[in-house]
């Protein structure tokens, strides 16, 4: 009969009993701080699920992706680095893109700033019309007189 007692202890479902959620949870912690994200230094985990979490994350990527940008989909107007092609693509056409390149491209260019296909659209064809300028002669002449006038 001690045989068969001896036995009992040691198996899975006598161990399973005897370790609590508490000590438990403590070994799964204890586990948990030797984890390390090479690319996010300072990120610390608790669990094991979190540590896999972050890793499947698009801040991780996004961050791994910065580091090494070999490849990466870079807008320098907004100063943002994309994942894919299609984040880029969707950014190129979104209105925060569009509002950032009109502020970037006045700080670079005051007196112009770029016009996008929406805003040409806004223009009604019929109000314009291309006519030709046959304004400069007479601005010409104007300028010639005053400075004919200003040299007497």
């Amino acid at each position: 009969m001690a045989d068969e007692d001896s036995c009992d202890r040691d198996s899975p479902e006598s161990l399973k009993k005897k370790i609590s959620k508490r000590s438990l949870r403590r070994l799964q912690v204890t586990a948990a701080k030797k984890l390390r994200c090479n690319v996010c230094p300072n990120k610390r985990f608790t669990s094991l699920k979190m540590y896999d979490d972050h890793m499947a994350s698009k801040k991780h990527r996004k961050v791994k992706l910065q580091n090494n940008s070999e490849g990466a989909w870079v807008c320098q107007a907004c100063e943002l680095v994309l994942t894919s092609q299609s984040e880029w693509v969707k950014h190129l056409c979104g209105r925060r893109h569009h509002f950032k390149l009109k502020e970037w491209s006045l700080k670079l260019f005051p007196t112009s700033y770029p016009v996008i296909q929406k805003e040409i659209d806004l223009l009604d064809d019929s109000c314009y019309e291309e006519t030709e300028d046959n304004d400069m002669e007479t601005i010409d002449n104007k300028v010639g007189k005053v400075t004919l006038e200003i040299n007497f």
